[in-house]
């Protein structure tokens, strides 16, 4: 499972874990691109942003559990590009 560092740990590490960090989040990023615009925004409101469920089904016009369903697949969907297990 992958685990992030806070920024204060990341400065203690030096420049080549600042490298990997960086090329980390290029993959992410590239990743998150390649979702389908509902399942990127339902991942970047619930899990980057941190709305409520209810919060970001309300943003989105769509009930929860379509928002629910959406988050899921967007989850399942970057694991597998990223090459982590769900």
């Amino acid at each position: 499972m992958q685990t992030f560092v806070g920024e204060e740990a990341g400065t203690a590490i030096g420049g080549a874990g600042a490298q990997e960090a960086a090329v980390e989040l290029s993959h992410i990023d590239r990743a998150m691109q390649r979702l389908p615009d509902d399942q990127r925004e339902a991942v970047l409101l619930v899990m980057v942003e941190g709305y409520a469920y209810k919060e970001a089904a309300e943003i989105t016009g769509c009930p929860v559990g379509t928002l629910n369903s959406r988050l899921v697949r967007g989850r399942d969907a970057l694991m597998a590009m990223l090459g982590e297990s769900a």
